[in-house]
């Protein structure tokens, strides 16, 4: 089963927001490392989890899971006692963990490879203790005065490119996303105007993000 252009603003809009209450916590921390440069598919993901505090013996795992619940891992990685992780590799996600977009974009929305599929039900880095337990999840996140920003890792069987504007319940969402056959980074950028909202989906390299943990 595909997922909706719209449903995937609606998820990423309300993880958004949760972002910025997790970030608004601490804007003293340094700039992550970012393996990613929008000009390819990404091998690698690593990092400084700001404000660490659960010390060693944990792990990050980025893990892709179907609506059965079926679960992937793609790749791990040790945390330092400081909060540094490197997953140094990322494998290719089988078929049965992939799903295409519904074909009915919403008006002035395109896809150059309708046939594209994508690790869109969920790709999370999630965090375990070493007893296997899921403790809660990597965010890597940042925001200003105006923009709260969200990186997202999705993997992609083919190129695609994404392109287009819609409204989303009064919200105007731009897309400009450009696929690799791989692993991606893509930027969620959600602009503050007043009482609304702006909603923009990259492929564009954004500087300033951090890696948060959110604990269960």
């Amino acid at each position: 089963m595909g997922v909706t252009m719209k449903n995937l603003t609606k998820k990423l809009l309300i993880i958004l927001i949760s972002i910025f209450v997790i970030t608004a916590c601490d804007n003293n921390s340094t700039e992550p490392e970012d393996d990613a440069d929008g000009s390819g598919a990404i091998t690698s993901i690593s990092g400084t989890i700001q404000a660490w505090t659960q010390g060693e013996g944990y792990s990050v795992k980025l893990v892709v899971d179907t609506e059965a619940k079926e679960i992937f891992v793609a790749g791990e990685s040790s945390i330092s006692v400081s909060g540094n992780f490197n997953i140094s590799s990322l494998e290719d996600v089988p078929g049965d963990f992939l799903s295409g977009i519904d074909s009915d974009f919403p008006e002035g929305v395109t896809c150059d490879n309708p046939n594209a599929k994508f690790s869109i039900n969920a790709s999370y880095l999630y965090v375990y203790d070493n007893n296997g337990t899921n403790l809660g999840e990597l965010s890597y996140a940042g925001y200003d005065t105006q923009n709260y920003i969200m990186g997202i890792f999705i993997y992609s069987d083919s190129k695609a490119k994404i392109t287009g504007t819609y409204t989303q319940d009064g919200m105007e969402v731009t897309v400009n996303l450009d696929f690799k056959k791989g692993w991606n980074l893509y930027y969620a950028i959600m602009t503050e105007n007043g009482n609304s909202y702006k909603m923009n989906l990259t492929s564009t390299h954004q500087d300033g993000l951090q890696w948060y943990f959110s604990g269960k």
